[in-house]
């Protein structure tokens, strides 16, 4: 009887074993080929575990974590562009990195990844670190839309005052042949330019942004900070140089005399240095605006004026100097009136 219970108690721990057989329709080998696939080797042991049995289970949970790690990023990426395309369904087309963040609520690894892949493809662009923009299917070609349709946010996201000016103004206004190649703000600090597909941000610094005269202009998808008529005149004059020389500077003071009122132009005066003020004065007479610079002329007889050329960076050469506007035109400024 004893033999007899131990021969059973032999079958019951043998059949309590685990299987070391192949399972059916499959070789040793072939089993011993599969779990060298998962664990990365030919063989059923690790370096980790003693146990073959244990080292799979481990490798199959790892397997498994790294599985929903890579199903998770891409999910994330797809639910971004759903939050993008609903950005642009509600009429906004600009949010920040952390909009995306909050609204998502994903890692920032996972939601700058999937910002980045978005940009690639050429459905978002980022004039600046941080700060996207939605980009609609027409706008596809030029990657990005125009300016005028995030330049308020992107200045306000960057913590700057400003105003369109110089021949973005002037355009606005009405003046100026041809659109500038550039869109061109004047801000209280500096900061370098922006690009974001084919538009290019230029950005002059000047410490008198918050006095001079400005304008709310609609947009597209809101609102802008836009110089007055009066403002943009003396831009042209104190940005000469990104407004195209004096040539350019004369034509387009041309086609913005009639939208520029005398009196508001005096106002602005004190804000600006008196060479500018000379300098103004002098291309409104020399384009056939008298009305206007006669306001400017009899501003500065009151104060104590300095001898200055057109241009700083010339010498004065043979030019005769202009009594009234103690200015020496040191270089022949042509206009096409």
């Amino acid at each position: 009887m004893r033999d007899r219970h131990r021969r059973r108690h032999s079958l019951s721990d043998k059949a309590m074993r685990p299987r070391t057989s192949p399972p059916m329709g499959q070789s040793r080998e072939g089993r011993e080929r599969g779990q060298g696939l998962l664990l990365g080797r030919r063989s059923n042991r690790c370096s980790t575990f003693k146990s073959p049995w244990r080292c799979k289970s481990a490798c199959v949970n790892l397997h498994l974590t790294l599985t929903n790690a890579n199903v998770f990023a891409m999910g994330g990426a797809r639910t971004i562009a759903e939050w993008v395309e609903a950005q642009q369904a509600s009429g906004r087309y600009v949010f920040t990195r952390e909009d995306a963040e909050a609204g998502l609520g994903g890692s920032k690894v996972a939601v700058q990844t999937a910002l980045r892949r978005l940009k690639q493809k050429g459905r978002i662009a980022s004039p600046r670190r941080g700060f996207y923009v939605v980009v609609p299917p027409e706008y596809r070609v030029a990657g990005c839309p125009p300016a005028s349709w995030f330049i308020d946010d992107l200045m306000m996201h960057l913590g700057l005052h400003y105003y369109v000016g110089v021949l973005s103004a002037a355009a606005l206004h009405g003046a100026g042949h041809q659109q500038p190649m550039m869109f061109q703000v004047i801000a209280d600090r500096a900061t370098r330019p922006m690009q974001a597909g084919r538009v290019r941000i230029e950005v002059h610094t000047s410490r008198t942004v918050k006095a001079m005269p400005v304008t709310r202009v609609e947009t597209e998808t809101g609102t802008m900070v836009v110089a007055t008529p009066e403002t943009t005149a003396f831009d042209l004059v104190r940005f000469f140089s990104a407004a195209g020389y004096w040539n350019n500077v004369a034509m387009v003071l041309s086609e913005l005399a009639e939208n520029i009122d005398r009196d508001r132009l005096v106002d602005i005066a004190p804000h600006v240095h008196l060479p500018d003020v000379q300098r103004l004065g002098y291309l409104l007479s020399v384009i056939g605006e008298g009305e206007l610079a006669e306001p400017l002329a009899s501003w500065l007889a009151g104060r104590r004026t300095t001898i200055v050329r057109l241009r700083t960076d010339l010498p004065k050469g043979d030019a005769d100097l202009d009594p009234r506007w103690r200015l020496f035109p040191n270089e022949q400024v042509d206009i096409d009136l």
